[in-house]
C-alpha cells in the first residue's frame, strides 16, 4: 500500500515538473527539483524496507507541497516581495536537506552499525 502511494506521489511530482521551464526564473530552484526527481526514481527502483518507504512517502508529500508553492510564486508577474524571496530561500534549504536525507539513508543502509575501531562504548552513545 505504501508503495502505491509513493508511486502516485512520484507521478504527481513528475507531472508538476513537466510544465515548468528551467529558464522561466533564475531565482526558483527548479534544477534542484529535477535532481531530486532523479534521485527518488533511483531510490524507488531499489528494494526498500517499510520504514524507508514511509520516510520516502513523507518526503514526496513535502516535495509536492514545495513544488506547489514554487509554482504559485513563479506565476506572479513582476518583482518578488521580501516574503517571497524568504520563502524561496527556505524552499532551497528544504530541498538541500531532503536530498542529504535521502542520500544519507542510502549510505546508512550500506554501512555497518558496528564501530569500525572496535570501541563499543562510543557506538552505544557512551563516551570514555
Amino acid at each position: 500500500m505504501v508503495g502505491e502511494v509513493s508511486q502516485f506521489l512520484m507521478d504527481k511530482f513528475s507531472t508538476g515538473l513537466q510544465g515548468i521551464c528551467e529558464d522561466s526564473s533564475l531565482v526558483l530552484p527548479y534544477g534542484r527539483f529535477l535532481a531530486l526527481k532523479d534521485l527518488i526514481k533511483r531510490k524507488l527502483e531499489q528494494p526498500q524496507s517499510p520504514d524507508e518507504m514511509r520516510s520516502l512517502t513523507k518526503k514526496l508529500h513535502y516535495l509536492n507541497n514545495l513544488l506547489t508553492e514554487c509554482q504559485m510564486i513563479s506565476s506572479k508577474k513582476g518583482l518578488y516581495t521580501p516574503h517571497e524571496l524568504l520563502s524561496i530561500f527556505y524552499i532551497r534549504k528544504s530541498l538541500k536537506k531532503i536530498k542529504s536525507d535521502i542520500e544519507g539513508e542510502g549510505k546508512s543502509n550500506r554501512s555497518s552499525s558496528q564501530p569500525q575501531n572496535g570501541d563499543v562504548s562510543t557506538a552505544n552513545g557512551f563516551q570514555n
